[in-house]
């Protein structure tokens, strides 16, 4: 009997952590003790964000409470930003694969993260959208990764999916920019749909996108969701870019 019940386990087991499958952080096989595919090792070591600030969601340093530096001295079209990782080693690797390699298998484990935040939130959107990109970039990468993540975060919390901006502008990549370069290059370049201007109003709306770095893209988004009619924006990522305090004191 014992022996049969020992089987029985490791057969439900082998349902739920089936063998070969492995962690999407690194080549390690899954178990009982991983979780949203991601092995026990990783769960020790990923950089989880554990202190975030209030406002932007980045990291903070252990003895900071409230909101960072940056938020102080900034302004932000959306009220609150969260995101669930670091943006180093393990999860920038996941993104740059999910982004740029066409693993886009990769994002249904994402959105899972994104969930778990959104599960601790007091938010309860009316709508999701995301951060839209240069129609002939979209074409040429095939996919809009974030536009993925809107839409699987759709279907797990019931909440409508709307691409409610198009990027109207073929701005430079931010990559290599500071704060303010961010800023001036992603200032007015998204558009809002009109089809979508009776849906928008009042509405309460959740941008989804994979990393935020200085917040220049999303405040900017959410601006023109906020000219448009929106009542608030948040913002939910799965990574962060941890900021040194690019602004400082007067």
């Amino acid at each position: 009997m014992k022996q049969k019940m020992s089987k029985i386990k490791e057969a439900i087991l082998n349902l739920i952590y089936p063998k070969g499958i492995k962690c999407m952080f690194c080549t390690n096989e899954l178990n009982q003790n991983s979780y949203n595919t991601t092995c026990e090792e990783c769960l020790r070591k990923i950089p989880f964000i554990t202190n975030p600030c209030g406002r932007c969601g980045s990291q903070m340093k252990e003895n900071q409470q409230g909101v960072c530096l940056n938020c102080k001295k900034r302004n932000y079209n959306f009220i609150q930003a969260k995101s669930v990782f670091e943006y180093v080693d393990k999860p920038l690797a996941v993104v740059h694969n999910a982004k740029y390699n066409d693993k886009k298998y990769l994002l249904e484990y994402m959105v899972k993260y994104l969930l778990d935040i959104y599960g601790t939130w007091n938010l309860f959107a009316d709508l999701i959208t995301c951060v839209p990109m240069f129609e002939l970039k979209e074409k040429e990468r095939g996919y809009n990764h974030s536009k993925i993540l809107g839409e699987l975060f759709s279907e797990k919390v019931n909440i409508p999916f709307v691409e409610f901006c198009a990027k109207a502008v073929d701005t430079p990549s931010q990559t290599n920019l500071n704060t303010q370069e961010r800023l001036e290059n992603v200032k007015d370049s998204f558009a809002f749909k009109p089809e979508f201007k009776n849906l928008i109003k009042n509405k309460v709306v959740l941008i989804i996108d994979d990393v935020i770095t200085t917040c220049a893209t999303t405040s900017e988004v959410a601006k023109t969701l906020l000219k448009a009619g929106a009542k608030e924006c948040y913002v939910l990522s799965f990574a962060h870019t941890t900021l040194n305090e690019i602004i400082t004191e007067d």
